[in-house]
């Protein structure tokens, strides 16, 4: 399973209403990207949105070709988890 090397670069936030963003900065050898996660909360309900820019069209298939959408599916399914037992 790919993981993503890096940093926090920055913690702002988002122009949206009730949201925030977070970009982390990946200094990885095979595809190095931009990943921005933006939570933005309306009527009681936080949505997730995770964009990731590549540098490239070939880091961007390396990346994806590494297995990194099985992961990405896991830690979903098991912040899922965890935020169902907060309610």
């Amino acid at each position: 399973m790919a993981t993503t090397t890096g940093s926090a670069a920055s913690t702002a936030r988002s122009s949206r209403p009730s949201g925030s963003c977070t970009r982390f900065v990946s200094t990885g050898r095979r595809a190095p990207a931009v990943e921005t996660l933006i939570f933005v909360e309306k009527d009681g309900k936080t949505t997730l949105t995770n964009t990731m820019l590549h540098t490239s069209v070939e880091n961007r298939d390396a990346h994806v070709r590494s297995g990194m959408e099985e992961g990405v599916l896991q830690t979903m399914d098991r912040l899922a988890e965890l935020l169902g037992t907060m309610s």
